[in-house]
């Protein structure tokens, strides 16, 4: 499967460097048995074809912790031959998301022509990252398993899936020759977050969650999970609630 991502926003050397590198990582990922996928806007541009409007490039890792996705970051950088030190000069920016605190979680700079990355315990704000940050940023979302059959993203937890629907990963490859994995059934995940996943529609993320809520409310077997994480995360469910979801 062939996929044609040189839509995205920021287009040129950066979209070039940043494919390259998080294909790159998520090769290294594999070959150390820790799976990872395109997710959200990312695997619908895979699936669907490319998002024009999009800023960023949406990954899902299954691990145990943050600290071991740093820990995995940190040893691949040592690998390619990177030092750790201040960037000046951002080029890649990944945010790690492992906690539901939408404003929290931790973050990698990295200056690819220094070969310099520099991890934080923070996530540079919306409007800073858009001033100082060359290429589109990577969101990288933790997933963990939530019983025998699902896996949940702990940073947006509506957000639960089938593990049949998951595994095992496909590999695709894209125009530039990057490769990547995607869910074994993509198009069913889509329609589990998007809904109409085929009709091509500019959504805010209010617009994005509220889709994941009905598919969630209409499924009968969704919905009993889904009460159970509206009781879990009440943090969570306030804020979705404040940016006008209904739920």
């Amino acid at each position: 499967m062939n996929f044609d991502n040189t839509g995205i926003k920021k287009i040129g050397k950066a979209n070039e460097v940043q494919y390259g590198f998080v294909s790159d990582f998520c090769k290294y990922l594999m070959r150390n048995d820790i799976f990872c996928w395109l997710d959200h806007g990312s695997l619908l541009g895979a699936v669907r074809g490319r998002i024009s409007w999009d800023k960023d490039i949406d990954i899902s890792i299954m691990i145990d912790s943050v600290e071991k996705i740093k820990e995995c970051f940190n040893n691949y950088f040592l690998e390619k031959g990177y030092s750790s030190g201040d960037v000046q000069n951002i080029f890649t920016y990944i945010k790690l998301h492992d906690d539901t605190n939408f404003f929290g979680g931790s973050s990698i700079s990295i200056d690819h022509d220094n070969k310099i990355f520099c991890m934080f315990n923070t996530i540079i704000p919306k409007q800073q990252r858009q001033k100082i940050i060359i290429g589109p940023w990577i969101d990288c979302f933790i997933i963990r398993e939530y019983n025998k059959d699902f896996i949940i993203n702990t940073h947006l937890p509506m957000f639960f899936h089938p593990k049949e629907l998951i595994f095992p990963l496909k590999q695709i490859t894209d125009k530039l020759g990057n490769d990547f994995w995607i869910p074994k059934e993509e198009r069913k995940i889509l329609s589990l977050i998007y809904d109409d996943w085929y009709i091509p529609q500019k959504m805010s993320f209010s617009q994005c969650m509220q889709k994941r809520v009905d598919v969630l409310t209409n499924n009968i077997e969704y919905n009993e999970i889904w009460k159970k994480i509206k009781e879990k995360y009440p943090d969570y469910i306030t804020r979705q609630k404040r940016i006008g979801v209904r739920l």
